[in-house]
């Protein structure tokens, strides 16, 4: 089987990878840490049209893997599932901006 290589690979770093990814979303004490959606993704957001058909409200569904961790666990795994490459090659910076300035205006508030 042409695939044969590829499942000792797996079963070697499986372990790893996993103890990577819970290290990457545990809550870290001296950070920001909020209530995180989990599964923040496309397909999990409801959207509103106006009149014109243009997208006027957002909400987010299915809540059922929610923890405390960093804002960016969410912001992440959205950009990188959801957006296309081209946003991703050419506007990523200007989503972390704008991520952050909306985060802090609602911090404040």
């Amino acid at each position: 089987d042409k695939f044969n290589k590829y499942t000792e690979l797996i079963k070697d770093s499986s372990e790893l990878i996993f103890d990577l990814v819970v290290e990457a979303v545990k809550p870290r004490e001296e950070e920001l840490n909020v209530i995180n959606h989990g599964d923040a993704w496309i397909n999990n957001l409801l959207f509103k049209y106006d009149d014109e058909g243009s997208p006027c409200e957002v909400k987010l569904v299915d809540f059922q893997i929610m923890r405390y961790a960093s804002p960016l666990t969410d912001l992440c795994y959205f950009i990188w599932t959801s957006a296309d490459d081209d946003v991703r090659t050419n506007r990523l910076e200007e989503l972390y901006r704008y991520y952050v300035e909306e985060l802090n205006k609602n911090l404040t508030d």
